[in-house]
């Protein structure tokens, strides 16, 4: 039997702890974000498809939650899974929460577009990623290896100052990026960040 050197046993546990760490993170972050949409009149339920996170029902429509609990100092965030990455995509009710832990913790709920802006990404580098999914999800590629996929996305600055950039943003400036932005202070959600009027209709239908 193969002896793993000690400071590959070390990485190795560092990872997992890391990996825990971050599953708490997202399970409190679902927990506040419940809170959140319930607050907002949403009726919010765990969804039979495990490609997105909750599915929240709003009056003008579903939406299909990605929610992501991480640190302000943060300035990456993966997508677990083809069937996620193809959402982030193709699905009109894809919502992106992020959920930023600190003294006041912040949420910012936002569309694949505004990932798309922040990473200065154009329609060449979206084409590439969507054919490497397509080349993923072929059934025969499939039925031969088992595939784990996950995107990490780099942001160019900590999450916390990404938040803090937008909450001072004309609104007009985010049409179809931002759907808003809240803070949990004192027991009580707070709008720091509301979208322009013709964004109201924020959902998709499915």
């Amino acid at each position: 039997m193969r002896m793993i050197h000690r400071g590959g046993a070390a990485l190795i546990e560092a990872r997992l702890n890391q990996t825990m760490k971050n599953t708490e993170k997202d399970k409190e972050a679902r927990n506040l974000i419940e809170q959140l949409e319930r607050s907002r009149g949403a009726k919010v339920s765990k969804p039979q498809d495990r490609s997105y996170d909750l599915l929240i029902r709003e009056s003008s429509g579903d939406i299909h939650a990605e929610i992501k609990g991480m640190d302000m100092q943060s300035t990456w965030v993966g997508i677990n899974g083809i069937r996620a990455l193809q959402r982030l995509i193709d699905d009109p009710a894809y919502r992106l929460y992020f959920c930023a832990f600190g003294n006041v913790p912040a949420v910012l709920r936002c569309r694949s577009a505004w990932l798309y802006s922040v990473l200065q990404w154009d329609l060449p580098e979206l084409d590439k990623l969507q054919k490497a999914i397509t080349y993923l999800s072929d059934p025969a590629l499939k039925s031969k290896v088992k595939l784990l996929c996950r995107v990490t996305f780099h942001l160019p600055i900590a999450l916390g100052l990404l938040i803090k950039a937008f909450e001072s943003l004309d609104p007009k400036k985010c049409q179809n990026t931002v759907d808003g932005i809240w803070r949990f202070d004192a027991g009580i959600w707070k709008q720091t960040f509301h979208p322009p009027v013709t964004q109201a209709a924020s959902g998709g239908h499915s």
